[in-house]
């Protein structure tokens, strides 16, 4: 060694063996997360020592999801909160976030070169909040804190139309290359919200104060007019644009006319409900009578389509260029595939 402290200390290395290893391992033989786990554990024993003693600790941990396996995730940070007076800990893993209670949860946002930090939930659960909205910061917090920290915020008008949209994306991009001209740019902007079943205008309205940027995008029928109508009377602030499907279409319709760019014997040998046309084929996503071969919310069905669409070019072309130009969309850049509808600027549909 040198012969001074620092040179003694630089010399020696901690060892790790499991119980009945023969040979122990250096630990810069391991990867840097054994190191992190390794010093958050030292902590947490001062952490023990001092509430043992009745005395205060409070942890301030940054990015605890850094080189830890997301099973040990949930364990590290309760464990943190067990013991801590308070804990303040910065993450972008939705999953971490997610594990504290949603009014613990702040939502960090830029807005205009000031800083503003927004409470998920700031007076908690109420007895007059709707299921809908419960489910956003309870059941589904993991999901809408991750769709809050995307540029763009897209509330779909129900849960169907966000589970079409996720499987879609994922289609598209497990089949993309490196080149600009077929970069799907969807899921690196727009972020998709779980919403319940009728619910997008009260999704909507609970959002607005924690995104600068909400989209909501809704069916072409009776029931999507009637939302559109409800969101484009909200104020500019709570809902930029909304985005609407042809007269009369659904998500459903909107998967069919994705699947119509394949060939001609695109459903020819699959597993879906015996369709022999892509007509047929959304007939039987509309239904919800399984006797009849009904296919709506049927999971499996939606994933054996999503991978068709992924799997065929054409498809996935097609699937690439709506999605390009819902981000377009959402950012205020015309795409050329919405127009306005009914003269109102704010609602813009899509051209078929």
């Amino acid at each position: 060694t040198s012969t001074d402290s620092a040179g003694l200390l630089d010399s020696v290395i901690p060892h790790y063996a499991r119980r009945g290893q023969a040979a122990p391992l250096p630990a810069r033989r391991f990867g840097s997360g054994l190191l992190s786990v390794q010093h958050l554990l030292l902590l947490l024993q001062l952490g023990r020592l001092r509430a043992r003693s009745g005395d205060g600790f409070v942890l301030a941990i940054e990015e605890p999801e850094v080189h830890v396996p997301p099973a040990l995730q949930r364990r590290l940070v309760n464990r943190v909160q067990s013991l801590a007076k308070q804990t303040v800990a910065s993450t972008h893993s939705p999953l971490v976030a997610g594990f504290a209670d949603p009014e613990g949860v702040l939502i960090l946002r830029n807005r205009d070169g000031a800083l503003r930090a927004d409470a998920l939930l700031p007076r908690g659960l109420i007895a007059t909040m709707p299921n809908a909205i419960r489910k956003l910061f309870q059941l589904q917090r993991v999901e809408t804190i991750a769709a809050l920290m995307h540029g763009v915020l897209l509330v779909p008008e129900g849960r169907t139309d966000s589970d079409w949209l996720r499987l879609v994306v994922r289609a598209v991009d497990l089949h993309q290359d490196w080149s600009d001209f077929d970069s799907c740019r969807f899921d690196s902007t727009v972020g998709v919200v779980p919403t319940s079943d009728g619910a997008v205008v009260a999704s909507t309205n609970a959002l607005s104060r924690l995104h600068p940027a909400i989209v909501a995008m809704v069916d072409g029928d009776a029931a999507g007019r009637r939302y559109a109508s409800e969101l484009a009377a909200m104020e500019r602030s709570e809902c930029k644009a909304i985005l609407t499907w042809p007269d009369g279409w659904t998500i459903e319709d909107v998967i069919g006319w994705v699947l119509s760019a394949g060939p001609t014997d695109l459903l020819a040998g699959t597993e879906l409900g015996d369709a022999t046309s892509i007509n047929e084929l959304v007939d039987k996503l509309k239904s919800t009578n399984r006797a009849t071969g009904g296919l709506k919310s049927d999971l499996h069905s939606y994933e054996l389509i999503a991978n068709m669409i992924g799997e065929t070019p054409r498809c996935r072309e097609r699937a690439r260029i709506l999605l390009n130009a819902i981000a377009e969309e959402a950012l205020g850049v015309d795409s050329g595939m919405f127009a306005d509808h009914g003269g109102d600027p704010s609602i813009r549909v899509l051209l078929v």
